[in-house]
This record gives C-alpha cells, structure tokens and sequence, in this order.
C-alpha cells in the first residue's frame, strides 16, 4: 500500500471547486436579472398608475369616444406586459432557486471531497508512521541479537 496520498482527491476537489465558481457566477447573473426584472415589473405598474391618474383627471373633462377607446388599449397592452414581465419574473426566481441549489450541492460535494482528502491523507501519514515503527522495531531486534552474538 502506498505511503502517499492518492492525487485523485485534489482533482475532485479542483473540478468541484471550478464547477462552484461557475456556479455563483451564473447565481449572481441571475440574481442580476430577476432585479432587472422586478425593476422593469414597477416601472409597469407606475406607467399604468400615471396613466390611471392622467385619465381619471380628463373624466371630468368633454372628451371623445377615441380618447376612452386609446386609453383602455393603452392599459390593456399595459396590462399584457405586465403579465408577460411577471412570468418572467417568476421563472428568473425559479431558475435562481435552482442555481442556489445546485451551489448548495456542489458546496456540500467540496466539504466531502476534502474531508475524504483529508482522510487519505491521515491514512498515508498512518502507514508511514507504521512502517517507520516496523524499520525501527527491526532496527532494535537487530541491535539486540547482534549484542548477544558478541557479548
């Protein structure tokens, strides 16, 4: 058995560690984009509140038919990105969800790893040490059968 630790430890450990960082790079470019998102998803709602206001001003106004017919097209379009940005809203969250746990994977995968590095290495310094202990043991029952032939 050997008394070196086997190397294929630390390039799990490597690989993991690469595929970890890859990992909270596109966490955070997901993060970023459920921010822009939610962002986009208020400017919507604020668009469709001035507009609201800007209309419920002119009620009392004489206004023509076409003003009320532009008006709840404008909405309804509002309306229809509005629902469209919170699906992507909802599937930006969903998809950084699924990225956070597969980095809270790949980080449980690393402390393994390097607990089993560890391990291997413990286990090589223990065969070391046990073989040294032998080379010495040997050493002295040598020493002590070379004292009794001589003396």
């Amino acid at each position: 058995m050997s008394t070196q630790p086997r190397q294929c430890w630390s390039v799990l450990v490597q690989k993991t560690t690469r595929d970890k960082t890859a990992a909270q790079l596109a966490m955070t470019q997901a993060q970023a984009q459920l921010e822009r998102l939610q962002v986009n998803a208020q400017r919507i709602e604020t668009m469709m509140s001035d507009y609201r206001s800007q209309h419920e001003s002119v009620q009392g106004q004489a206004h023509q038919i076409a003003d009320s017919l532009n008006y709840r097209r404008f909405i309804d379009q509002l309306e229809t990105l509005r629902e469209r940005v919170q699906r992507d809203v909802t599937a930006a969250a969903t998809q950084r969800e699924r990225l956070r746990q597969v980095l809270l994977g790949l980080e449980m995968e690393l402390n393994k790893l390097a607990k089993l590095q560890e391990q291997d290495a413990q286990k090589a310094q223990q065969q070391l040490n046990k073989r040294e202990q032998n080379r010495l043991d040997e050493w002295g029952v040598m020493r002590y059968q070379f004292g009794k032939q001589t003396g």
